[in-house]
């Protein structure tokens, strides 16, 4: 089944907007026929040189970044026709300096409700998305997966019961409730921040890296690193410092285990 893209049109504040949908897209609740769809965006070289915040929502499926390099900024995604749910699609907005990515049901739908789809009856969409190089990247899933390798800026990412992995130059921030997290830091260390509930915090850094390690953990702790204990935190602390010290990095979990992996330059 081939897709099919919705007239573009033009919102009040001059944000552009881009809709695209499966062609016959069903709106009501009925039984489906399994099909499996794709969609293909591609931004305008002068777009894509713009773009300093891409900010993607996927709420069916999993978010996989890679670094667009000297490439355009693609959007690639493989939607599974499931279930009697409505039918799902994918909106691209520019708005100013920032590109949103959005998985919608039904297609077309503009506005994304905080109410999360159940586990069962609905569609599954998973996305591709390829970042310019030093834009900060915030990706957002249900369930999912979100991977980020090798981008040269900054990483946001979160999920409630999906995995987290990021391998990334710039600052990381990373939560989610039961996934577990793994974070393999660039050897110039960015402030960052690793959070979890009940999920396994894995987090590599470079030997040589500047960084003032800071592990607030619920479970057992494993490191490569020796860590010191600092007895006047309120909570469980453990410390080390390395290089200047002067990027703090905090791993964060309330029950879950933590491990820290040194590696060679």
């Amino acid at each position: 089944m081939m897709l099919q893209a919705l007239p573009r049109a033009v919102l009040a504040g001059g944000i552009t907007l881009f809709v695209y949908a499966a062609a016959g897209a069903a709106s009501l609740t009925t039984e489906k026929e399994f099909r499996i769809d794709r969609f293909d965006w591609e931004a305008e070289p002068g777009l894509a040189r713009s773009v300093k915040r891409l900010v993607v929502r996927n709420d069916y499926g999993d978010v996989r970044a890679r670094s667009a390099g000297d490439g355009p900024l693609l959007v690639h995604a493989v939607i599974q026709r499931l279930g009697s749910g409505p039918d799902i699609g994918v909106n691209v907005e520019r708005h100013g300096e920032v590109l949103s990515v959005t998985v919608v049901a039904p297609p077309g739908r503009q506005a994304v409700s905080e109410e999360r789809p159940a586990k069962t009856a609905v569609d599954r969409a998973d996305m591709v998305v390829y970042v310019p190089e030093g834009a900060l990247l915030e990706a957002t899933t249900l369930r999912g997966i979100v991977e980020a390798r090798r981008l040269k800026g900054p990483v946001e990412a979160e999920t409630l019961d999906g995995e987290i992995r990021v391998d990334a130059a710039g600052a990381v921030r990373a939560r989610s409730s039961s996934g577990s997290i793994t974070v393999v830091l660039d050897k110039a260390a960015a402030a960052s921040l690793i959070e979890t509930r009940t999920g396994t915090a894995w987090l590599s850094l470079k030997e040589g890296s500047d960084y003032r390690l800071i592990v607030e953990p619920g479970g057992n702790v494993t490191s490569e690193i020796p860590l010191k204990e600092d007895t006047t935190a309120p909570r469980r602390r453990l410390t080390a410092l390395g290089g200047a010290a002067l990027t703090p990095v905090v791993v964060r979990s309330d029950w879950g285990d933590v491990e820290i992996v040194k590696r060679k330059p």
